[in-house]
């Protein structure tokens, strides 16, 4: 798959947060990081900006009925810089975590930076070895049934627009 973006990340704030996630959850962070950095488009599911910041976006991952939040920002074009994650427990956003990544955005220094490159070879092992493979069959899997997922929403809402419009020209078509 073509990489669109690039992600890194700034310190320990998210390796700390990684560190804490049982392996299920941190191998659902890193399928979502390789969909965030290759699709060319990429769903409001995975990537949504916080409203009433300066570019500051949420990588949102759900596993199960847990919902996982990091937040990132882009530094020059395609490069994403990963700040600190959190569990969400609450439907808003808590400010205090906004606030955590406004200042790590603001206090950004580049010679600290891992690359997700660095971090699956440290957490996956490198590539052709039986565990990176093992997260590579997972991953695929799991792109399979998000793009699936994906399609049959898209399905949806066309199906949604057509019959919206067919409603709203036979209303009009009365006399």
């Amino acid at each position: 798959m073509e990489r669109r973006r690039h992600i890194t990340y700034h310190g320990n704030y998210f390796r700390d947060f990684y560190e804490e996630q049982a392996r299920d959850v941190q191998d659902k962070i890193d399928w979502t990081f390789i969909i965030i950095e290759t699709l060319k488009i990429i769903p409001e599911k995975y990537l949504k900006h916080i409203t009433g910041t300066d570019g500051i976006y949420e990588i949102r991952v759900q596993r199960g009925s847990n919902a996982f939040r990091i937040f990132c920002f882009f530094d020059k074009d395609n490069l994403i810089v990963l700040g600190n994650g959190f569990q969400k427990k609450t439907e808003k956003t808590p400010q205090n975590e906004i606030e955590k990544a406004i200042k790590i955005k603001k206090g950004m220094k580049k010679k600290i930076l891992t690359t997700f490159d660095e971090h699956l070879d440290y957490y996956h092992g490198k590539p052709g070895t039986k565990k990176r493979e093992e997260f590579e069959n997972g991953f695929r899997e799991f792109y399979r049934q998000e793009m699936l997922e994906l399609e049959k929403e898209e399905k949806s809402k066309a199906k949604k627009r057509r019959l919206s419009t067919s409603t709203s020209t036979r209303a009009s078509s009365r006399p």
